[in-house]
């Protein structure tokens, strides 16, 4: 669904989207908005604390990706694979609650932003642990470039914008 959101931005049915930054397309603007840490997540052992993993796990990984060519695969798939992670399964999932479930449950983990997680309501279920200072989910405004936003839409992004500099 998302990767439609740029088409409905330039035909005007939609004011603006967030997204991942995209390729340059002639009638879309996109403005970095946050850069939130990638994280490992997985069911909360009795060594974590919080919500944080203490440690790597040992065993090759059981991961879930979302579905659908998701872009970023590749790149966080490095990522584990340079922290010494190896992947032994890996599945796709079209929903993120069905795939925090079957993580609550199970030895499957993910990899997601660390703002999916809350520390104060998730923190029995889950650990997490960031993985580095260089995976980051970065999110972007996507405009239509000639039409500016409707007055509603811009204040709804300036309240937007205000909350992500604070998390």
């Amino acid at each position: 669904m998302s990767f439609q959101f740029p088409a409905m931005v330039k035909s005007q049915e939609i004011d603006f989207a967030l997204g991942v930054e995209l390729q340059p397309d002639r009638g879309i603007r996109t403005t970095p908005m946050a850069s939130i840490p990638d994280c490992l997540m997985g069911r909360k052992s009795e060594e974590d604390r919080d919500c944080i993993m203490v440690q790597w796990p040992v065993d090759p990984l059981k991961i879930i990706w979302p579905s659908g060519g998701f872009s970023r695969r590749d790149a966080l798939r490095a990522n584990l694979c340079s922290l010494g992670l190896a992947i032994a399964q890996d599945r796709e999932l079209d929903s993120a609650f069905v795939a925090l479930d079957l993580v609550s449950r199970s030895e499957w983990m993910m990899t997601c932003p660390v703002i999916l997680l809350d520390p104060q309501l998730d923190a029995e279920n889950f650990a997490m642990r960031p993985l580095g200072p260089n995976m980051n989910f970065d999110i972007s405004l996507i405009e239509e470039k000639v039409t500016p936003m409707t007055q509603a839409a811009m204040a709804f992004v300036a309240i937007l914008r205000d909350h992500l500099e604070i998390t």
